[in-house]
């Protein structure tokens, strides 16, 4: 999402928009469109850390749909019963809270879907679908597609308390 709309800082995807892994080989329009069936479009809004921070928190207190993040690292902790959210940079330097991001999503999200952003003044474009910009953002890829090219597991974009407590 963040290669469709490079001046985004930070993408949220929700789980349940994802609904098949890729599979191993050669991928086609079919593959996507079973891992992405929804036909959402991109939303986007401004944002300051702290509100994402937030957003983020709320929704990992939730038994609802887990937020899917690029552009940012998440660290969660317990407080008490409650959930803290901390955001950083790639390189690992926590973000302060006031800063300003530009945000992409989908229409879904931006509209309360999941109780994500109730209130937040996104702007939804009509069209193209998510699905049909990754489609061709892939065709355009000179190099084949890797795992660690959509999740490095070493490099985790969200840290989850290893604790039980408040995300039981």
């Amino acid at each position: 999402m963040r290669a469709a709309r490079p001046h985004a800082d930070v993408a949220l995807i929700n789980g349940g928009g994802l609904r098949q892994d890729l599979p191993a080989g050669p991928l086609t329009y079919e593959h996507l469109f079973e891992a992405m069936p929804f036909d959402n479009t991109f939303a986007q809004a401004h944002l300051t850390v702290g509100e994402l921070a937030l957003t983020l928190a709320r929704n990992l207190e939730r038994q609802r749909g887990f937020l899917s993040v690029s552009g940012v690292s998440v660290e969660a902790r317990c407080e008490g019963r409650k959930v803290s959210v901390k955001l950083l940079q790639q390189d690992g330097t926590p973000l302060p809270d006031e800063r300003e991001l530009s945000v992409v999503t989908n229409d879904f999200l931006a509209t309360g879907g999941d109780g994500s952003f109730g209130g937040t003044p996104f702007v939804i474009e009509p069209s193209p679908t998510i699905r049909d910009e990754m489609a061709r953002i892939l065709r355009g890829r000179a190099e084949p597609l890797h795992p660690a090219d959509l999740y490095d597991p070493a490099h985790p974009r969200t840290r989850l308390p290893r604790t039980t407590g408040c995300l039981d």
